[in-house]
């Protein structure tokens, strides 16, 4: 829904300005640190892509650069405590999800596979869709429970 500007299957659930917003920083000067944990049994201290300026929007944490795995500036992203993790790529119309159901979150084996994948660089990835509305159907990120 996110990739689709609000759409799904057809019907318009958020308006596009609203999912706009939704990527938008809403941390004014303030950034995404350090995330240290009180409970080290269910959480190890998370810093996701530590090199990188991030803020939070109202929904999604922001990479504001580039990041190592290719993701471009603005890609939103974040995680649950079992070391589930998802990414939206709104730029190149592409999200991903990584699922698991382990702890301690940020395990190390766990990110060390979510983040193996790399996005092609800028001259090997496809060109974006030409959008004639907002509207136009676009692949969608399914997140699954299971």
């Amino acid at each position: 829904m996110i990739l689709n500007d609000g759409t799904m299957d057809g019907t318009q659930i958020l308006k596009r300005e609203t999912v706009d917003m939704m990527a938008q920083n809403e941390m004014g000067e303030n950034r995404v640190s350090m995330l240290t944990t009180y409970d080290p049994s269910r959480s190890a201290d998370a810093e996701f892509f530590p090199s990188l300026e991030k803020t939070w929007g109202l929904s999604f944490m922001i990479n504001e650069e580039v990041a190592p795995t290719g993701r471009p500036a603005v890609s939103l992203a974040w995680a649950g405590l079992r070391n589930t993790f998802f990414w939206i790529d709104r730029e190149n119309d592409i999200g991903g999800v990584w699922v698991s159901q382990l702890l301690p979150f940020v395990d190390e084996k766990t990110i060390q596979h979510s983040t193996k994948s790399r996005l092609p660089t800028t001259t090997q990835r496809r060109q974006p869709r030409q959008r004639t509305d907002h509207l136009q159907k676009r692949s969608k990120l399914a997140l699954i429970r299971v």
